[in-house]
């Protein structure tokens, strides 16, 4: 989680801070007046929300479904939905894309847009519904964005301010006819940090074929001791505009000096498949 802390700049001190900052950023920091956005993966817990769930599955026969927003704070709360549309690359990042050819936009219904003055341990319902049933078969996918909205900054208030603007990202897939997918593990290698070298990385590639997306989580554990799961990673999607995805994860267990590393993926049930693919890696000496 991106844990950003309000923070006021008054006068004197920015003065300071000029003198060793570009005049480019200078710029930046008196335009901003001083919300900063960031919208974060629906997996990501925000100190002002929660919710209930991190993808929304949709198909003819499961024509809706409720997304629960969560005040965990003190303080009364308001949240806004919109809608918006992303294009994942080969790395897994995902990037706005207002031409997506496969957007489920014109076929999704969300409300209401805002709850006001969520009380403190309380939640808000926002619906999501599939008002079309003439769909030509394939797969839809939009994005819903739920925002917490910030008070208004106090008249009168001396300084510069930066507040966290922290934005939730949850895919809504929507799914018409018979649809398939293959799901595969081509390629998998350890590297470790370049500015940091006790730190491990499995790096894999993943191959996906089909006209659906994947969903599943992937567990790494020594051939010869099953058991003892040594890397664990839940909710890896492959969007269909990509037939590979690169995926790159911290191992924090310590590794056998011997044998092989199972890497396995499975399919998440819930959201309509059940995949499986493995790769065994050799363990190089530590």
């Amino acid at each position: 989680m991106l844990n950003l802390m309000p923070v006021i700049v008054h006068r004197r001190l920015f003065r300071q801070l000029s003198q060793r900052l570009s005049q480019q950023l200078c710029t930046a920091m008196l335009l901003c007046t001083a919300t900063l956005s960031v919208t974060m993966p629906a997996t990501v817990l925000a100190a002002n929300m929660s919710l209930d769930k991190h993808r929304i599955l949709l198909d003819e026969k499961h024509r809706r479904d409720d997304l629960l927003v969560f005040n965990p704070t003190t303080d009364f709360q308001s949240y806004r939905v919109s809608v918006a549309d992303f294009t994942m690359d080969d790395l897994g990042q995902l990037r706005r894309n207002p031409e997506f050819a496969a957007s489920a936009q014109p076929l999704l219904r969300v409300g209401p847009r805002l709850g006001r003055n969520i009380a403190p341990n309380n939640t808000q319902k926002f619906r999501v519904m599939l008002k079309t049933r003439n769909l030509p078969d394939g797969e839809y996918r939009s994005h819903i964005i739920v925002e917490a909205l910030l008070p208004p900054v106090a008249e009168g208030s001396d300084g510069v301010y930066a507040r966290p603007n922290i934005k939730y990202s949850i895919p809504v897939i929507v799914r018409k006819g018979q649809l398939d997918a293959t799901v595969n593990i081509t390629s998998a290698k350890f590297s470790t940090d370049k500015d940091d070298n006790s730190k491990i990385y499995l790096e894999l590639t993943m191959a996906r074929t089909g006209n659906r997306s994947v969903f599943g989580n992937l567990r790494a554990f020594a051939k010869s001791d099953p058991d003892k799961l040594l890397l664990e990673a839940n909710s890896i999607g492959i969007y269909p505009e990509v037939s590979q995805r690169q995926v790159r994860l911290l191992i924090k267990n310590k590794l056998p000096h011997s044998g092989d590393l199972v890497i396995q993926f499975a399919e998440s049930a819930e959201y309509g498949g059940d995949l499986t693919a493995e790769y065994q890696l050799p363990l190089s000496p530590s």
